[in-house]
């Protein structure tokens, strides 16, 4: 998994940031992340749209926009984004061992500036209060209170942010179309942005 396409991007760490196009290298990607999610039970992320291999490559089909970060071997992060109007919904998947790590806070805001260049509202939802918070350090705007039943019978979190807000608080100055700093960004949220 060492080959890079035209649109990845080798960081500094070794991690590969990239964008989704079906390819046999990205495909075996994709499998091998569809078997960790559901060895680990994530799948429900998907609201049972994903139970085979097949459902779930057509869950990534365009107009969805899908960003990964891979390691050597495997996906470790991932923010896929479904558009409705001018918005998109956003959803993100971190393997557990990658949480609280600096590269998927990096990952997570880049991700977020290149949707942030296509769509004028970035929704989520969550069944966690606990991932609405930090989706609020972020800069996502909570809306109270949760919606019940809305996720799958769970009540669901739903959060928005603006394109304009997003690089106010997050594009370095002087430069709102580059991607935020991953260190900035990783003292922010822990820090409670």
């Amino acid at each position: 998994m060492g080959d890079l396409h035209e649109s990845d991007v080798r960081l500094a760490d070794g991690h590969v940031f990239a964008t989704y196009t079906p390819s046999p290298e990205a495909d075996v990607l994709l499998a091998r992340w569809w078997s960790t999610m559901g060895a680990l039970g994530d799948l429900e992320l998907f609201a049972g749209l994903a139970e085979s291999l097949g459902a779930f490559f057509r869950a990534f089909l365009p107009p969805t926009r899908l960003y990964y970060l891979r390691d050597e071997r495997d996906i470790v992060a991932a923010m896929w984004a479904d558009p409705i109007h001018a918005a998109a919904f956003v959803s993100v998947w971190v393997r557990p061992d990658y949480r609280q790590r600096r590269a998927t806070v990096g990952f997570v805001l880049d991700a977020l500036t290149r949707l942030c260049t296509e769509y004028a509202v970035l929704v989520t939802l969550s069944k966690s209060p606990k991932l609405q918070k930090l989706a609020e350090r972020i800069g996502f705007t909570p809306l109270q209170p949760a919606i019940p039943w809305l996720l799958h019978g769970h009540a669901a979190y739903v959060s928005f942010m603006t394109a304009r807000d997003f690089v106010a608080r997050w594009a370095p100055s002087g430069a709102p179309s580059r991607a935020p700093s991953a260190a900035k960004a990783a003292e922010e949220v822990a820090h409670g942005g």
